[in-house]
């Protein structure tokens, strides 16, 4: 007779009674329901996300695509893998749903599947070991963390890093597992998709490096391919963000992400990183899960045999190190205005490492206080409200967008058009549509511009202004996140962390063709002819042929030659009443 066997068991172990095994997968599935149903409740899409759904609307035009703009090619999204995973579902769902909730549901059900695979990772490792039943400690402390409920939906890139990291953790103690079961060594062939998988941090965000090395580490680690197979393994590992990498230089000319140079990702501010973690820490009393969980797995791993402590060690050790060593780089840059949402991965990597424990191993107290902390996590524990008593322009992401948006769960483009951006995007899409020439400002100011200039707009949340505009638009980005001349200019070091970068209005008019300047401010025309000079200079003028310029072979060439000095170029601006500015490189 056939034997019925319950669907999670085939995820949480091999060994043992599969009806028992059954059980128990369900009952650590309990922390993955919670997680689901927080996140659904709390279902959004921030602003930050529409510029990828515009970078979605150029690429589905084919001119320039995965580009900000049609007629130049900048880097605006952080997360290469994103965006193309969002340009697949638009291709193949756009038509029948908005791309805005595919983005929402793929967020969703990617940081679901994360959670789960690093419980049955971890229910693995325990299982293999025999230190007795596992409990999931470190799912409950992650299902419990409103931060989390928050991004496993916000149309970024976080779902796809928490699916990543549950998968790759997965993947790893499962054959850890098997190894120490079977005492067999893993065929080099069958390593080349796990190599390729455990490569692909860097395609998710530039940080992720991090746990990419450590995966790599853990797997040649534990493993037994030899010399050249670990050498293979890692080549297959770099492969793809090698070869993105070449196409960056080649297509945006430019070493890193356009978001990385506005936001400076290579200067440190440790006083605002270390405010940016008690901001996140504090109020949910982080350290009492980490003292708890902490103390718990090292009592695990030191009652283990000496070659079962060995692997534990670093399988689970060497996603948490990666986890610290991210949560530092987070605090080295600054940290970021949302709440808690850079610190995501580091606190995902270093939970889902031990997101299930034995229970033989301690007293009963230990799970009792993890619980009790979870609830009161869940139920109570809450940052304060007022972003200005919180100090450092930190503030909760989607509480204040929600407030902006007058809707409990804003999530398509309709669901903001209440926000001044939103409606400045949707003026600048009618008079495309009209086929006027003008450039519509952030104040609501208007200028006409030269016969053939087409609309442009001016903006400072270009999510959401770029969206409601459209890609015929030409959108300048305030800020520089997706504007490259934005993006090299000196950061103010009082302005929140992220957004140091702004324009000044003399810059942004000294790019377009204006059909007649007495309707601009004194202050205005005071320094355009500074700024049109600092446009003029040869490396500005390098820049902007590299991103302008039709993408041919030669021009491929070039950009690739010039992309290590591009991405080094700074302007010099100061208040652009200088006759002269120049530019340097850092």
């Amino acid at each position: 007779m056939r034997r019925t066997v319950l669907l999670p068991s085939a995820l949480f172990g091999r060994y043992g009674d599969r009806a028992r095994a059954g059980r128990r997968a369900w009952e650590l599935m309990v922390p993955v329901v919670v997680l689901a149903v927080a996140g659904w409740r709390r279902r959004w899409v921030t602003e930050d996300a529409f510029i990828n759904f515009r970078v979605v609307a150029i690429t589905r035009k084919a001119r320039n695509p995965f580009a900000f703009n049609a007629n130049e090619r900048v880097e605006a999204g952080t997360s290469p893998l994103w965006t193309a995973t969002l340009v697949v579902l638009d291709a193949t769902l756009g038509r029948r749903i908005p791309l805005e909730r595919l983005a929402l549901g793929a967020g969703m059900g990617l940081s679901v599947v994360g959670l789960a695979a690093a419980t049955a990772a971890s229910a693995r490792l325990v299982g293999s070991s025999g230190a007795g039943r596992p409990w999931p400690a470190g799912a409950l402390i992650l299902s419990a963390l409103p931060p989390l409920w928050d991004f496993t939906t916000s149309g970024l890139e976080t779902g796809v890093t928490f699916g990543w990291l549950g998968c790759c953790q997965w993947l790893l103690a499962r054959r850890s597992a098997d190894h120490s079961h079977t005492g067999s060594s893993p065929v080099y062939g069958a390593d080349i998709p796990l190599a390729v998988l455990l490569g692909l941090g860097p395609l998710i965000r530039p940080d992720l490096t991090l746990f990419s090395a450590a995966f790599l580490i853990s797997r040649t680690a534990v493993g037994s391919s030899g010399r050249f197979g670990h050498a293979g393994t890692i080549a297959a590992a770099v492969a793809l963000p090698v070869a993105y990498q070449f196409f960056r230089m080649a297509y945006f000319a430019t070493m890193v992400p356009n978001t990385a140079l506005a936001k400076e990702a290579g200067r440190s501010d440790w006083r605002r990183g270390k405010a940016y973690l008690e901001d996140f820490a504090k109020p949910y009393r982080l350290t009492v899960p980490v003292a708890l969980v902490a103390g718990w797995a090292g009592k695990w791993v030191a009652m283990s045999s000496p070659g079962e402590r060995r692997r534990l060690a670093v399988v689970i050790g060497a996603p948490a190190v990666a986890a610290l060593l991210h949560a530092c780089y987070v605090v080295r840059l600054g940290g970021d205005f949302m709440h808690g949402r850079l610190l995501l991965p580091a606190t995902f990597g270093l939970f889902m490492s031990v997101a299930t424990l034995p229970t033989r191993t301690v007293t009963f107290a230990v799970p009792i206080a993890v619980t009790g902390w979870a609830l009161a996590c869940a139920v109570r524990l809450r940052p304060a409200d007022d972003p200005v008593s919180r100090g450092r322009h930190i503030v909760d992401e989607r509480l204040w967008w929600c407030r902006e948006a007058g809707h409990s769960n804003p999530v398509v483009l309709d669901d903001y058009h209440r926000v001044a951006s939103a409606r400045s995007g949707a003026r600048a899409r009618r008079l495309a549509d009209e086929g006027a020439d003008a450039v519509v400002r952030i104040d609501g100011r208007e200028h006409d511009l030269v016969p053939g200039s087409g609309v442009f707009l001016e903006s400072i949340t270009i999510g959401l202004g770029s969206t409601a505009a459209g890609p015929d638009v030409h959108v300048i980005d305030v800020l520089g996140l997706g504007d490259a001349v934005g993006s090299r200019i000196p950061p103010d070091p009082a302005a929140r962390i992220g957004h140091q970068k702004r324009l000044p209005p003399a810059l942004v008019l000294a790019r377009l063709r204006l059909a007649d300047e007495a309707d601009l401010l004194p202050e205005e025309r005071a320094g355009l002819r500074a700024a049109r000079a600092l446009l003029r200079t040869p490396a500005v003028a390098h820049l902007v042929a590299a991103i302008s310029e039709p993408i041919t072979l030669a021009r491929a060439r070039r950009n690739v030659r010039q992309a290590f000095s591009l991405t080094r170029l700074r302007l010099v601006i100061g208040s652009l009443s200088d006759p002269a500015p120049s530019t340097t490189t850092v």
